[in-house]
């Protein structure tokens, strides 16, 4: 068994062989499928080497510029300074949907929201 999630930059739905993906949104699909996508850079494809939901084995290289950005905390102002295109890929990076924000300071709310959301310990 394989998850396999479209990666954000790639689009916001694939269609392959009649499996629809979304953005973001892992499946966990068959050996054959998985197979077939582990080579594809549109897909983040992670292994189940087990029987529970935890033996999956993530096989996806994060750049270190895409490292950098997972690990930082934005202050709204640092926001305020990024293009719309960048906003977004910090809304999906932070497993967020950009597409339900109509403007600029909406975005930065919802990047606030969910770095606030990340960073929160477990159990508050």
């Amino acid at each position: 068994m394989y998850k396999v999630t479209l990666k954000p930059k790639k689009g916001k739905s694939y269609d392959v062989g009649g499996t629809i993906f979304k953005a973001a949104v892992p499946r966990t699909v068959s050996e054959k499928l998985g197979e077939y996508l582990k080579n594809n850079d549109s897909f983040e494809v992670v292994q189940q080497l087990g029987e529970s939901e935890d033996d999956f084995v993530n096989h996806e290289v994060i750049e270190p510029e895409e490292q950098e950005k997972l690990a930082k905390i934005y202050s709204e102002k640092e926001l305020e300074k990024l293009s719309k295109s960048e906003q977004e890929d910090i809304i999906f990076m932070l497993a967020g949907d950009a597409s339900t924000v109509k403007n600029g300071p909406e975005r930065i709310a919802l990047i606030l929201q969910l770095q606030e959301e990340v960073t929160k310990p477990e159990g508050e």
